[in-house]
């Protein structure tokens, strides 16, 4: 039997305008992970993957990128410092994750972490001062595709 898993709140990130000399960028994005624990409710644990615009993780405006660093935090937006934070590799599972809401039943959609439950986990964007003040002017975009496996 397969597992059922389900992240939610994830929503888009606006990396703010730069000016030279501005301080390093980080972006939160709060989510939930759930997991169906088929009777076992200590069965919280999961695996997440990464993936970006590559090679790596990339915003791109034409040929001009930005590099960008990503992290993961299982600890939740209530207890960030209980959980461990962990540095993404492009397309690198990123194993035994803990902390993900547990259910009886296959998880069902909710895009807002069922209108307002705690967080369970945190992704965090990260550019240096030294990338952006090397970035050329210019809209950027990228695509952070993740995939959440149960454990």
């Amino acid at each position: 039997n397969a597992i059922g898993v389900r992240i939610s709140n994830l929503s888009d990130i606006t990396v703010p305008l730069w000016v030279t000399g501005d301080p390093a960028i980080t972006q939160d994005i709060f989510v939930c992970i759930y997991r169906e624990n088929q009777g076992n409710n200590t069965k919280n644990t999961y695996k997440i993957t990464a993936t970006g615009d590559g090679p790596g993780f990339l915003l791109k405006s034409g040929t001009n990128t930005i590099a960008y660093t990503v992290t993961w935090n299982d600890g939740g937006d209530t207890n960030p410092s209980g959980g461990t934070t962990a540095t993404m590799t492009n397309n690198i599972v990123l194993e035994n994750r803990k902390n993900a809401r547990t259910q009886n039943i296959t998880p069902i959609n909710s895009s807002d972490c069922n209108a307002g439950a705690n967080p369970t986990a945190r992704l965090r964007i990260g550019i240096t001062a030294t990338v952006m003040d090397a970035a050329r002017d210019g809209t950027f975009i990228g695509t952070l595709t993740l995939l959440l496996i149960p454990a």
